[in-house]
Parts: structure tokens; C-alpha cells; sequence
């Protein structure tokens, strides 16, 4: 229901009927539009001409370029293929020397051409400078050894000795090494003469004979300042320029009069100059908008037709890489403003537009008529709406307008006006949902920056779309340097990390970049500002990537470690000096029962009395089985556990030893994976040496057949169960363990009972078992 019933006392008409007149007289605008075509017409017009004017300028440029870089590479193949075929023969330092000096007077954008063989000897012809004197070089013998420079007259004859350098070999300067390790013709880098009056360019080519046996490498020196002067020569518009640039945007050539580079002065060298450091304006703007636009300009491919603006005025710009066969990659560019070409079209504008003024002027004063009493209405439905928007609570329109539309529009606001009073209620609900959810969000990140504080961490986060990192003060603290100190990008980050750490550290993050890992986590060592090495921990984590997958940011914190490193070092060492005092004393003590051992010996060899000779006996074979444990660490690499069957194995071969002249009983040994601590092992060692010596001495009266087993395995309670078998003559009925006088059966129950916290049992079934069981030690289970 309506807050106003409709007043039909009005008559109504339809809007469209009301304006048509006043929009009738309004078509003189269609003057404006005339004028706007005419511009759009002049302005199409321009950019067909200026598009064909670039076109043309970078094709006779491409056209030029390519005939003065053909020639050296026309004249090694000249000259490669005549020492192949014996037209020239490349032993020959004269000859050499005279059809170079008269090839360099027929190519004016030559430098010099030169050959070195296979001895490191040299012939070179030239000139210094584009219009310098020409010269020869030579080396003594046509071999390594003093370079010597001469000045000729017009016909290529010596006149004087110019300079000489000692040690000179071909074979070590970069156009030779280059040309044989790539085996074909190449390019070298732009280089600036040491005179300073040019750049030039070396082409190479190594020569071989018809049986593929090397000759040597020729090669020729080109000057650059040929395609500067055809690039002056040539007409760009009033004030557009043309230039010519490697991919890494260093300066070739260009059509302005400010050089490519900066001549040496006493204590620098010379240096060629970035298309950004030119001192024309055009060309320094050109290559900063072709930085902007590609980054690198190795991202340049095929050609590019751009516009941009500089200081508000447009102009055109064409890029067109140039390259060859043999390594060159260059890129021309020409850029022509476009207010070279816009006088006139500016000049037909001017008049347009005061056509186009006049049109609209009268168009205006007919609307400004029709339009006061059209807006009358209008204006109370703003008046209402700026209510609206100014006490945020929706109000109602009277509906009193004599205009069909307008009456429709004052419904529609009223309706509206309803419906937002409503929004407004479920606006505010959601705005202090959305306040508490930001608090929480606000809450939560004090937190992480508390944490990261107070861990103190540096952190960091990588825009790999533009490879920018942040980092916070923390970061470069760890380092030791502020954080205005270090470059914002991962470059700062991989020149730090220590060498022997590089590639463990690049192929754990490219592993994360490409996906195979969770996470990145290294610790590495980085160089500090103060040249020390500290150890860091360096985590993180791709947390966004693009359409394609590729990682497009990641986040992670850095920890300064050292103190860590530090300690686990000392500890470590500690560890390592404990193991060698524990393998010595093993030795020792094994050495010493090993004199204990001998000095028994030698005492029974003294007795006279059986009895106390074979007591004695026995107990070295007990101080035996002892000494073994002791052997048996020093040899193994963990020192606080024992394998049980190899310290069996051992322990058996003495006994066989003593009782191989006496019996041909045969003693098997099963306990595989059984590991024991050194007191448990000697308790197993002296009750198997007691069990078998006995089993030796007595289970077999007829010392023939006799089998004895040992075995030894581990039961799922965390003991270990230990039997050794015989299949003697048995013990007499009614053995009592516990009850028995012999001094080793008493000490199998002692070391069993006492030393081994276990029990035993003894079986007599066609021979006798002992079955000894006992809980392992925690960390051995």
C-alpha cells in the first residue's frame, strides 16, 4: 500500500511526447559528431602514415645492419675455405699478412682480420680507429711469443715497430677459445676500443683441413660506428629517433649525436651505456617504457607495433629483433612523435570545435527550456533521495507529477524506499558481525607479531610474480645489518648463503616451487655484514599460485641457529672423544686379562698338582670369555651393546681350541639379531662357557657324536630366552640346581639369578637342557 494515494486530478502525459521537440532541435549536434569523425579520420590517418614511415625505417635499418654484419663472416669463410683448398696456406705468416692488409682496405667497416694457428702464433692487419693509420701484427715465428705491432705505408709495407708485447699466445684470447670450443663461426661480446674512438665486434671461425685436421682460428674485428652514421644519415620524422640495442639493453648504435659509451679517462675504464642512461631523452624514455612493458627485453619476440606517451604527448614506437645465424640477437627500435605529423589535423581541429561550440550552445539554451519543467519533479525525488542518503532512513515521495515516467519513477522510489529501509536493518546486522570478525582477524595478527617477536624471527614474504621479497628489521638483523641494507629480492638472499650450501639449498626450494615438497625448511650458513658465517634456519611456504599452478607468493621466517650449531659441535666432539676413551679402555682392559690370561698359563705350566693346574684352567677360560666382551667393543662401532652370535662365535673358537685334541663334538649357534649390553653379555658369556666346558668334559665318555646347540632368541614379553643343548650321557637322576656343590654350576645359577634377574630350568630328555630366561634392559628391547 502506498504512504500517498495517487492524485488523478492531473492529466498525465508520456515523457517521450513532451521531449521530442526539444531533441529534434538538439540534432545540430550532429555537427559535433561530424567533427569528432573528422578527427578520428585525421588521427587514423596519421597512425597509417606513421606506421608505414616506421615500417620502412626499420626494414632499410634491418637491410643495412645485415650488410655490414654479413661481410666478416663472408670474408672467414673466404678466407677458411682458400687454407682448405691450398689457395692460402696458413704457415705462411707473410702471405697471411699481406692479403689481410689488402682485404681490410677494401671493407672500410672492417677493424682488422686476423689468424692464429695451433703454435698460439698471430697475423693481424688493420687500422686504428675508422680513419686511422692501417698496421700489421705479427708474432716471432708465427708462434707464441712477443706480439709485434707495425705501421705501414699505402702499399701494406712495414715503415716502423709500433709497440711490442711479451708472451702473447693465441690460443689463450677469447676469439680463439670461443670459436674452437663451439666449433663453428660465432660472435664475440661488443667491446669499446682502448683507444676510445669506437665499439667494435669480432667474428670467428675455426679452419680446418679436407682430412678435418685443425689449422687454426681467422677472424675479423667490426666497427660499429658504420651503422651509427647510417642511422644518422636517415630522415625519422621531425624529431623521432632510431636505435639499436642487445637484449640486455646495452646501447649498439643510434641515430642521435650522444655516443654509446663513456671513453676511458686516467683511472676508468671505458663502459657502453644502458638505452636508459642515454643522453637523448626520446631514446632514454623509449627503453624505460620497453623496461615497464617487458622487464627483460629478452622477452622481446617478433615484432612489436607500440604507442606511448611521454610528458602527455603519444608517440609511436616498432621493435624488431635482428639476429643471425651465428649468435647475433639484437633489437631495432624506432620511435616518431606523433605531433610531427598533427599541425594541421590540430590547426582543422580548432575550427571543428568552434562549429561543435556554437551547435551545442543552442542546443543547450532549447534544453535549458524544455528542461525546467521537466526537472521540477525530479528535483523533489533528489531532494528526497539526498534525505535518504544524509539521515540513512528511507522516506516516501508525494506522488504529484503531471509526467507519465516521472509518476511511474516516484512509485518505484517509494517501493524502494521500503525495501532499503529493510536492507539498511540487515546492513547493520552484517556491518557488526563483520566489525567483530575483524576485530578477531585485527586480534589474531597482534598475536603472529607477537610471537614472530618474541621467537625472534625474521620473516619474509616473496611476490614471485615480481620477484619483490619483504622482509622485516629482524631479518637483517640476524645478519648484522639494517634493513634499508639489504635489496628487497632473492638475489640478497642466494649471494649470503655459504658455497657449500648453495645447491643442497636451491634444490630444496625448487623442489617446494615445483610442488614435490609440503614446505621449504633448510639450515644453512649465511655471511653476516661483519664476514662471519652464521648458521640460520630458514623455513617457508608457497601460499598462492596462478591458473596454471606455478607459485605466485610465499611466506616463511628466518632463525638465527648459531648458538645451536655451536653447542651440538662441542657436543658432538664430547661424544666423539667419550667413544675414543671407551674404545681405549676396552683395549686396555682386554689386553690386560690378556696378560692376566698369560701369566695363568705360565703358572700351570709350573704345577705339578693336576687338580690346581685345571682350577686355574677353568678360570681363564672364564677370564677368556670375559676379555672377549671387551675385544668385541673395541671392534665394533657401537660400543654400549653387543651382538650376541658373534661374540658366541668367538668365545666357541677358544673353547675348540682348548678341546679340539679331545673330543670331535660338534657345537652349532643360533641367535641372530639378539643385541645385548656389555654386564648382560658377560653374564651370557661365563654361563655358556660353564655350560659347554661342563658338557664338553663330562656329557661325552666316548668323545665321539657328541652334539652340542646353542640357541638364543627374543619372546615377545621383552625377554630373552636363552637354551644349550647336549645329547650326552644326561645329569643322574634327581639334579637339583639350586642344591648342586660344583663351583660353575653354582656360578651359571649366581650370574642367572643375581646378574640376570632371570630363572633357569634344567631338562634331562636324552641329553640335558639348559633353559636360562631373563628381562632384557629397556632400551635393548
Amino acid at each position: 500500500m502506498a504512504l500517498f494515494p495517487q492524485n488523478r486530478s492531473h492529466r498525465k502525459v508520456r515523457l517521450r511526447v513532451l521531449l521530442l521537440v526539444p531533441y529534434v532541435t538538439l540534432l545540430v549536434s550532429a555537427v559535433a559528431l561530424t567533427g569528432f569523425l573528422s578527427f578520428r579520420n585525421g588521427a587514423n590517418a596519421v597512425n597509417e602514415v606513421v606506421g608505414q614511415l616506421r615500417s620502412r625505417l626499420v626494414a632499410s635499418i634491418d637491410a643495412h645492419v645485415r650488410d655490414v654484419i654479413s661481410a666478416p663472416q663472408h670474408i672467414n669463410l673466404a678466407n677458411a675455405i682458400a687454407m682448405r683448398q691450398g689457395a692460402l696456406d696458413p704457415r705462411d705468416a707473410a702471405t697471411l699478412e699481406h692479403i689481410f692488409w689488402q682485404q681490410v682496405q677494401i671493407f672500410d667497416s672492417v677493424t682488422s682480420i686476423y689468424f692464429g694457428n695451433p703454435a698460439g702464433g698471430l697475423v693481424d692487419a688493420g687500422r686504428d680507429g675508422p680513419y686511422g693509420g692501417s698496421y700489421v701484427i705479427v708474432t716471432d715465428g708465427f708462434i707464441a711469443g712477443p706480439f709485434k705491432k707495425y705501421a705501414t705505408d699505402h702499399q701494406g709495407i712495414r715503415t716502423a715497430l709500433v709497440a711490442t708485447i711479451p708472451d702473447y699466445d693465441a690460443r689463450s684470447r677469447p676469439w680463439y677459445t670461443s670459436a674452437v670450443k663451439k666449433g663453428k663461426a660465432s660472435w664475440s661480446d661488443i667491446y669499446v676500443l682502448f683507444t676510445g674512438q669506437d665499439m667494435a665486434i669480432a667474428a670467428s671461425l675455426p679452419v680446418y683441413d679436407h682430412q678435418q685436421n685443425f689449422l687454426g682460428v681467422v677472424a675479423v674485428d667490426l666497427f660499429l660506428s658504420h651503422i651509427n652514421s647510417f642511422l644518422q644519415s636517415i630522415e625519422i620524422g621531425n624529431s623521432g629517433q632510431g636505435f639499436i640495442m642487445e637484449r640486455s639493453g646495452r646501447l649498439v648504435a643510434a641515430s642521435s649525436n650522444e655516443p654509446a659509451y663513456i671513453k676511458p679517462a686516467e683511472n676508468n675504464p671505458p663502459r657502453r651505456l644502458h638505452a636508459g642512461e642515454s643522453g637523448n631523452r626520446l631514446i632514454q624514455a623509449t627503453a624505460e617504457f620497453l623496461t615497464e612493458r617487458f622487464g627483460d627485453y629478452r622477452l622481446i619476440h617478433g615484432v612489436q607495433y607500440l604507442d606511448f606517451s611521454i610528458e602527455g604527448r603519444r608517440h609511436f614506437l616498432q621493435v624488431s629483433p635482428i639476429d643471425d645465424e651465428y649468435g647475433l640477437d639484437w633489437l631495432i627500435a624506432v620511435v616518431i612523435p606523433e605531433m610531427d605529423f598533427m599541425a594541421q589535423i590540430a590547426a582543422n581541429n580548432q575550427s571543428t570545435a568552434l562549429l561543435i561550440g556554437c551547435a551545442l550552445a543552442a542546443a543547450v539554451f532549447i534544453a535549458a527550456f524544455s528542461a525546467r519543467w521537466i526537472t521540477r519533479p525530479i528535483t523533489q525525488l533528489d531532494a528526497s533521495t539526498q534525505a535518504l542518503s544524509h539521515s540513512q532512513r528511507a522516506q516516501s515521495v508525494r506522488d504529484d507529477s503531471g509526467v507519465i515516467e516521472i509518476s511511474k519513477l516516484t512509485q518505484s522510489f517509494n517501493m524502494m524506499a521500503g525495501r532499503l529501509q529493510h536492507s539498511w536493518e540487515s546492513l547493520a546486522s552484517e556491518i557488526s558481525e563483520r566489525k567483530l570478525i575483524e576485530n578477531d582477524l585485527r586480534a589474531n595478527k597482534e598475536r603472529l607479531d607477537l610471537v614472530i617477536k618474541g621467537a625472534s624471527l625474521g620473516f619474509w614474504d616473496w611476490d614471485l610474480s615480481t620477484g619483490r621479497i619483504v622482509r622485516n628489521h629482524r631479518w637483517a638483523e640476524i645478519l648484522g645489518y639494517e634493513l634499508s641494507e639489504v635489496e628487497p629480492n632473492l638475489t640478497s638472499w642466494e649471494k649470503r648463503i655459504h658455497p657449500d650450501d648453495a645447491e643442497r639449498v636451491k634444490a630444496i626450494l625448487n623442489d617446494h616451487l615445483e610442488g614435490r615438497t609440503d614446505f621449504f625448511q633448510a639450515e644453512i650458513r649465511m655471511r653476516a655484514k661483519s664476514g662471519e658465517w652464521k648458521w640460520v634456519s630458514d623455513a617457508g611456504k608457497v601460499i598462492a599460485r596462478d591458473e596454471q599452478g606455478k607459485p605466485s607468493r610465499a611466506t616463511g621466517v628466518l632463525q638465527d641457529i648459531t648458538d645451536r650449531k655451536t653447542a651440538e659441535g662441542i657436543i658432538l666432539a664430547a661424544l666423539k672423544e667419550k667413544e675414543i676413551l671407551l674404545r681405549e679402555i676396552h683395549h686396555r682392559v682386554k689386553n690386560n686379562l690378556q696378560v692376566v690370561i698369560s701369566l695363568i698359563n705360565l703358572q700351570v705350566g709350573q704345577l705339578k698338582n693336576p687338580a690346581i693346574a685345571e682350577a686355574l684352567q677353568v678360570s681363564q677360560q672364564r677370564i677368556h670369555a670375559m676379555a672377549v666382551i671387551h675385544e668385541t667393543l673395541h671392534a665394533s662401532q657401537n660400543l654400549s651393546t653387543i651382538r650376541l652370535s658373534g661374540y658366541l662365535t668367538n668365545l666357541l673358537k677358544q673353547l675348540y681350541a682348548v678341546f679340539n685334541s679331545q673330543t670331535d663334538t660338534r657345537i652349532t649357534v643360533l641367535a641372530d639379531g639378539i643385541l645385548l649390553s656389555m654386564d648382560q653379555a658377560i653374564a651370557c658369556g661365563l654361563i655358556i662357557n660353564e655350560l659347554v666346558t661342563n658338557a664338553l668334559k663330562y656329557a661325552f665318555p666316548k668323545a665321539t657324536g657328541g652334539k652340542i646347540h646353542i640357541s638364543a632368541r627374543l619372546a615377545e614379553d621383552a625377554h630373552a630366552e636363552l637354551e644349550v643343548c647336549d645329547n650326552g650321557v644326561g645329569l643322574p637322576s634327581g639334579f637339583d640346581l639350586s642344591r648342586v656343590s660344583s663351583l660353575g654350576l653354582q656360578l651359571v645359577r649366581g650370574l642367572v639369578e643375581h646378574q640376570l634377574a632371570g630363572t633357569c630350568e634344567v631338562h634331562v630328555n636324552g641329553g640335558t637342557t639348559f633353559a636360562i630366561r631373563w628381562p632384557l634392559q629397556p632400551d635393548k628391547v
